[in-house]
């Protein structure tokens, strides 16, 4: 890929566009992580435990995801957890 320098003005409007793209679908992914652990927490047949095991794994899977997009979460996890 050649500098960026030396991008077209439309080549760098398609980067922004690709990025703006991923932010949404990482967005659209935390918005769903955290209705998923809504509804398991109000799921009175679920324990704390399994409750608590499925949002760590599903705030890794988050993180891992970010990161091999190469972005950085919109939010951290740790306050999206927080409701």
């Amino acid at each position: 890929r050649p500098p960026r320098s030396t991008l077209s003005s439309s080549s760098a409007a398609s980067d922004v566009y690709k990025r703006q793209t991923l932010d949404t679908i990482v967005e659209n992914i935390r918005a769903a992580m955290l209705a998923t652990l809504r509804d398991v927490a109000a799921d009175a047949s679920v324990s704390l435990e399994d409750a608590a095991l499925l949002s760590v794994s599903l705030a890794s899977a988050y993180l891992d995801l970010c990161r091999l997009l190469g972005i950085a979460p919109p939010q951290p996890v740790e306050e999206a957890l927080d409701w």
